[in-house]
Parts: C-alpha cells; sequence; structure tokens
C-alpha cells in the first residue's frame, strides 16, 4: 500500500511537470491526462472510490476532450494555416462585384 502510494505519486508530480515544461501541446495534454489518472489512483487508495470514478470521468474523461478538441481547432500543433492557393480568383471578383452591384 506504501509503494503504491509513492509509486502513484512520483507518477503525479513527474507528469505535472512535464506538463509545465513541455513546448509541444499535445504531449503536454497527454501528460496531463496521466496526472489526473494517477491523482484518480491516490483517491482508490485512500477508499476513496467514489471522488476517483469523478475525477476519471469528468476530469479525466471530459476535460481532456474539450482540451484536446481546442488544441486541434486551434491548429497549434500543425503549425498554423497553411497559405491556400485559388485558381479562380479573377471569377470569384468578378462574381462578388456582380452580386454587389444587384
Amino acid at each position: 500500500m506504501r509503494i503504491a502510494f509513492f509509486v502513484l505519486s512520483f507518477i503525479s508530480i513527474a507528469s505535472a511537470v512535464m506538463v509545465v515544461t513541455l513546448k509541444n501541446i499535445m504531449r503536454s495534454a497527454l501528460f496531463l491526462s496521466l496526472c489526473l489518472i494517477s491523482v484518480a489512483g491516490l483517491f482508490i487508495l485512500m477508499s476513496a472510490d467514489f471522488i476517483a470514478v469523478v475525477q476519471m470521468l469528468v476530469y479525466a474523461g471530459g476535460i481532456m476532450v474539450l482540451i484536446l478538441f481546442a488544441i486541434l481547432l486551434t491548429q497549434k500543433i500543425t503549425g498554423g494555416l497553411k497559405p491556400q492557393a485559388n485558381e479562380q480568383k479573377m471569377a470569384a471578383i468578378i462574381t462578388a462585384v456582380t452580386v454587389l452591384a444587384v
């Protein structure tokens, strides 16, 4: 029991440090989920099963999905937006001017 506590505590602290120090947002989010799961393991060791289940469902599940969607939608991982090439630029300008004129 004592060894499991120290192992989970070390995993929790080490993953929390990795969350703060990593520059890659995706890896930081994965270490955050590891930290939250290890905290749920600590709750299980303290015989707080309900709080451990809530920790797993709400934080490690729901919040991490929101964080990952936010990362993917801001495109911080891919390095930003790629320049768009448009071969129909002149047709678009003519259509826009025609629509604005009407």
